[in-house]
């Protein structure tokens, strides 16, 4: 009987072993947890800041570059409106440079969206539409009647 005990605590003493590994196992695991996500998260976070502004760096360059060479103009109302809209991006460029490191979230995706009515600007500008357009008036009928209205009063004195 006394080697049925030995063999019996021999298996108590291996599963004990097991699962006392096991507790410390999930233990570390837990801690490694606890300190590794809240970094993970900070450093996401971080990059994504980056990120958004790299890619407002990025539109706000595309979009100069394009407006600078590759717009041709029907007359100078077209050119004065899409002079304007570089003055507008070379001011956004200026403070882009003085003021990146110290943008907020809110900040970059405020001004991103401002890139992007440009960049719809641009690309109406690109199919031939400008905000400043000209209509044709006929004045001949109203110049003729004016004239007609003068004589005639002139006649009567």
């Amino acid at each position: 009987m006394a080697e049925k005990d030995k063999s019996g605590l021999r298996r108590k003493d291996y599963v004990a072993h097991i699962a006392v590994g096991l507790f410390v196992l999930v233990a570390v695991l837990e801690l490694l947890l606890v300190a590794w996500l809240p970094r993970k998260m900070i450093t996401e976070k971080i990059f994504e800041h980056e990120v958004a502004l790299q890619q407002l760096v990025a539109l706000e360059d595309v979009l100069r570059r394009q407006l600078r060479r590759s717009m041709k103009f029907q007359n100078d109302w077209q050119e004065g409106e899409v002079g304007m809209a570089l003055d507008c991006l070379d001011e956004i460029a200026k403070y882009l440079r003085e003021n990146q490191n110290n943008m907020t979230r809110d900040e970059i995706k405020d001004l991103y969206d401002v890139l992007l009515r440009f960049e719809r600007r641009y690309n109406r500008w690109d199919e031939g539409k400008y905000c400043v357009s000209f209509e044709k008036i006929d004045i001949e009928p109203l110049l003729k009647k004016s004239l007609d209205d003068y004589n005639e009063r002139h006649k009567k004195e």
